[in-house]
C-alpha cells in the first residue's frame, strides 16, 4: 500500500462532510429550484438516497476486497484491460470534479469580491496550496480539516440563524402543488453531490477502526442531508420564489442580516467560511486523483505527482467550460446524469458481478 497514513472513521466522516457539502450549499438551491420550485427542500430527501446507496456499495465492495479501492479491485472483477479502462474513467471523472470545483470557487470570488483579479491567479493560488497539503498525505488533510471545520461550521450555522427576522414560513406552501414530479426532477441536481460519497472507497482502506466505517459513512450522509435541507429552507423562507433569479441565494440571504446596526455586512465572513470548506474539498478530491493515478500506474509513491496533477486540474478548470453560465447549465443538465452514473450505477454493476463471481467460486469449491 503506497499510503501509509491511518485515519479514524470519525475523521473520515468529517472530511467527507466538509468536502461534499461545501459547493452544494452555495450553488444547488438555485438550480434545484429550476425544477422543484418551492418543493426544493423535498428534493434533498430524494437526492440523499444516492449518498446512502453509494456508501453502502463502497462498503460492500470493500468487504469483498478488503484493503483495496475501486482502482485496485476493478481489474480483479472485470479483467485487466476492462478494469484498467474503468479505473481510468473514474480518474478522469474525479479530475474533472477538481476542475469544476476550482471553477465554481473562482467564479464566485471573482464575481463578488475580486472582479479585477485574473482568473488564473485565483485558480492557481488555491490549487498550489492544495498540492502541498496533498503531498503531505491523508493525515495532513484530516488534521487541517479538524482544525478548520468545527469552528467554521459553528459560525456558519449561527450566521444563518441570524436571518430569522426575514423568514416567512408561508413561502413553504402549498407543498406538492404540482405533484411529486418536480421535486423528483429537482433531486437530480443535489444528487450530484450526494453521489460523490462513493469517494469513501479511497478512505475505507485507510481506517484504523474499519468496523465503524459504514456507520460513520451513513452519519456523514445524514449530516449533509440535514445541512442541505436547512440551507434550502432558509433560501425559501427569506426570498420565497424570488430565489430562482439569484445565482447564490444563500450568500444573498446573509446580506439581509442586520441587528442594532452592528451585525451587518456578514458576507465577508461567509466567504471566509466557504473558502475553508472549498479548500478541504479540493484537497480531498485532489488526493483521490493523485492516489488513484499512482495506483493505476502501479507506482511506488504518489506524493511527487501532487503538483503536476494540480497544474493539470488548474488548466482543466479554465478549459472545461467557457463561462459561468455554461458551468451552471452543465451542472443542471449534464452532471446530474454523468456523476451519479459513475459513482452509483457503475459500482452497483461491479458489486453485482463480484457477488456473482464469488458465488460461482463457492459453488465450485462445494462440488470438489
Amino acid at each position: 500500500m503506497i499510503e501509509r497514513g491511518r485515519i479514524s472513521s470519525g475523521q473520515m466522516a468529517l472530511i467527507l462532510f466538509a468536502g461534499i457539502s461545501t459547493t452544494g450549499t452555495l450553488v444547488s438551491p438555485n438550480m434545484t429550484g429550476w425544477y422543484a420550485g418551492r418543493d426544493l427542500w423535498l428534493s434533498v430527501l430524494w437526492a440523499s438516497l444516492y449518498g446512502f446507496v453509494a456508501v453502502g456499495l463502497a462498503f460492500r465492495l470493500h468487504r469483498i476486497y478488503p484493503g483495496e479501492n475501486i482502482i485496485q479491485y476493478s481489474p480483479r472483477i472485470l479483467g485487466n484491460l476492462p478494469g484498467k479502462a474503468l479505473g481510468l474513467l473514474f480518474l478522469v471523472s474525479y479530475l474533472v470534479l477538481v476542475g469544476i470545483t476550482l471553477r465554481e470557487y473562482a467564479e464566485f470570488v471573482k464575481l463578488i469580491f475580486l472582479p479585477q483579479t485574473p482568473m488564473t491567479v485565483i485558480v492557481g493560488s488555491m490549487m498550489l496550496v492544495s498540492a502541498f497539503a496533498v503531498k503531505g498525505g491523508v493525515e495532513v488533510i484530516v488534521r487541517v480539516t479538524q482544525a478548520l471545520l468545527p469552528g467554521a461550521l459553528l459560525i456558519f450555522l449561527v450566521t444563518l440563524c441570524l436571518t430569522f427576522q426575514s423568514w416567512d414560513v408561508q413561502h413553504l406552501f402549498p407543498i406538492l402543488e404540482k405533484g411529486i414530479g418536480p421535486s423528483l426532477k429537482g433531486g437530480m441536481v443535489p444528487g450530484i453531490w450526494f453521489s460523490e460519497f462513493f469517494m469513501i472507497t479511497f478512505l475505507l482502506p485507510l481506517l484504523a477502526d474499519p468496523s465503524k466505517g459504514l456507520r460513520r459513512g451513513l452519519i456523514a450522509v445524514t449530516s449533509v442531508m440535514l445541512l442541505f435541507l436547512y440551507v434550502n429552507l432558509i433560501c425559501l423562507f427569506v426570498f420565497g420564489m424570488e430565489y430562482l433569479v439569484m445565482v447564490y441565494p444563500l450568500f444573498e440571504a446573509t446580506r439581509y442580516i442586520s441587528y442594532a446596526q452592528f451585525f451587518e455586512h456578514l458576507d465577508a465572513i461567509m466567504l471566509m467560511l466557504w473558502m475553508t470548506g472549498i479548500f478541504v474539498k479540493l484537497c480531498l478530491v485532489h488526493y483521490v486523483v493523485v492516489l488513484g493515478t499512482s495506483q493505476w500506474l502501479n507506482l511506488s509513491d504518489y506524493q511527487p505527482y501532487s503538483l503536476p496533477l494540480a497544474f493539470l486540474a488548474a488548466g482543466l478548470s479554465l478549459w472545461v467550460v467557457p463561462s459561468s453560465q455554461e458551468l451552471h447549465r452543465a451542472i443542471s443538465t449534464i452532471f446530474p446524469f454523468s456523476f451519479p452514473g459513475t459513482n452509483v450505477l457503475i459500482p452497483l454493476l461491479l458489486w453485482m458481478i463480484a457477488e456473482w463471481r464469488n458465488r460461482g467460486l463457492q459453488k465450485g469449491e462445494m462440488v470438489r
